[in-house]
């Protein structure tokens, strides 16, 4: 598959900064006095990873999203894309159901698919 878009949302590989955006989301949300639903991380995820697919003028089926956190990877999946999950020592505890929710997961970027390489051949 051709992809016309690579998606790479790999801020906690370098510094472990979830939490921090997570009570900046929440503290945004009610200071705006808007609902913060239990699994709000995926839902601003998914439509996040749609904003970035329509910005960038692509589909979300044809794009390829690298991301080393459990509640993005899922909800790049519930965008239809297709996912690389990445190996990230904060997430480690989350690699089997990483490695489930996507498409693929690596543990380096050199295991990464190439991009005249069928995707779907790589998750065989």
């Amino acid at each position: 598959m051709r992809f016309e878009a690579v998606i790479f949302d790999l801020d906690g590989t370098l510094l472990d900064s979830m939490d921090v955006w997570e009570k900046i989301d929440i503290c945004f949300l009610q200071k705006r006095g808007l609902p913060v639903p239990a699994d709000y991380v995926t839902e601003i995820c998914a439509r996040s990873f749609e904003e970035a697919a329509q910005r960038l003028g692509a589909t979300p089926q044809r794009c390829l999203v690298f991301e080393d956190v459990l509640p993005a990877v899922k909800s790049a999946k519930q965008a239809g894309m297709l996912v690389c999950a990445v190996y990230d020592k904060y997430s480690a505890r989350y690699r089997v159901q990483m490695e489930q929710a996507a498409d693929l997961y690596i543990a380096d970027f050199r295991d990464a698919p190439l991009p005249d390489t069928d995707f779907e051949d790589e998750k065989e």
